[in-house]
């Protein structure tokens, strides 16, 4: 099943153990059926190229749907800084934002202009809120032993402005 056109990718980070999708759902209730696929047909991949069976992934996705611009734009940072290493992580869409790399199959531009009209550049944007983070997990680390941020696959709604090109 092809979802061109019903679902547009704007970022996206995979890490070792899990990963990070970040869409805007044009036509409702794709997503879902998207999602199974996908993780069907990988895992059926995965498990005949390495002679293993049963489910490949721990468990179900999460999704959460977003309903108005800042959240959209802490869950695209969000994404971008899920490894440790987030400026020279391979396997992120971070350049497509903040080197002008692109892509057909990845559209960034809505949210870079939305961060442009609210925030201002996007690079200064996460690494701004990296160095606040930062400064906060090491005040939090006094008092926990360990401090985990949630793994959580951000999806946007259908009611959400479009940036047009």
């Amino acid at each position: 099943t092809s979802f061109y056109g019903r679902v547009e990718l704007l970022a996206f980070c995979l890490m070792p153990n899990h990963f990070h999708l970040l869409f805007h759902q044009v036509e409702a209730k794709t997503i879902p059926k998207m999602m199974q696929g996908l993780v069907g047909s990988y895992g059926r991949y995965f498990n005949i190229k390495y002679k293993r069976s049963g489910p490949l992934l721990e468990s179900r996705y999460k999704s959460s749907i977003i309903l108005n611009d800042n959240y959209l734009l802490h869950a695209s940072r969000y994404i971008h800084l899920n490894p440790d290493d987030y400026e020279n992580w391979q396997w992120s869409s971070l350049p497509y934002y903040t080197k002008g790399w692109k892509a057909e199959w990845l559209q960034p531009e809505f949210v870079i202009e939305l961060c442009r009209q609210h925030q201002g550049n996007y690079k200064n944007f996460v690494d701004e809120y990296k160095a606040k983070r930062d400064d906060i997990n090491e005040e939090r680390s006094k008092y926990l032993e360990e401090y985990d941020e949630p793994s959580v696959n951000y999806y946007t709604n259908p009611e959400l402005r479009r940036f047009e090109k």
